[in-house]
């Protein structure tokens, strides 16, 4: 008599399942699974907790910039738009050189550049000397820098 085509592939299954490897296979996916999941979430985690500390920065900043403002409000009472919009402008130059500032140390630091001096003993900025700002040395600098992140 001959068999089912059914249950020639319920054995067939029931072979492949009861074989030590698949079962090895199985956990290592499982296992490799709940890896991902972990460190997913936890990416998540710290995602949210990112745009969390930031709202917070944010809201601490525009609450001081307010207070301020009003101080300064008071100091000048009747300022003209071109003294406001001065102002305004001031303080976003000093937010972003800041903001710039802190990017760059940090890109300085993740990369491994040494930072270097740029001012005189008596603290003023030295200027480039003609050519030290030349397509060459800049290729230089990236190339070391790319050799660092290699």
């Amino acid at each position: 008599m001959k068999t089912s085509p059914i249950l020639e592939q319920i054995r067939a299954i029931w072979a492949m399942l009861r074989h030590p490897e698949t079962g090895d296979t199985f956990w290592q996916a499982i296992a490799t699974l709940w890896t991902l999941l972990t460190r997913i979430l936890l990416l998540l985690f710290l995602s949210a907790l990112l745009v969390v500390a930031a709202a917070v920065w944010w809201w601490g900043s525009a609450f001081q910039k307010g207070r301020e403002y009003r101080e300064w409000l008071t100091q000048v009472p009747q300022p003209s738009q071109e003294d406001f919009l001065a102002r305004i402008g001031q303080d976003l130059q000093a937010f972003f050189k800041g903001f710039a500032d802190f990017a760059g140390t940090i890109a300085m630091k993740l990369l491994g550049v040494q930072e270097t001096e740029t001012t005189s003993g008596d603290g003023a900025t030295k200027a480039l000397k003609p050519g030290e700002a030349s397509a060459t040395n800049l290729a230089k600098i990236i190339t070391s820098v790319a050799e660092k992140v290699d």
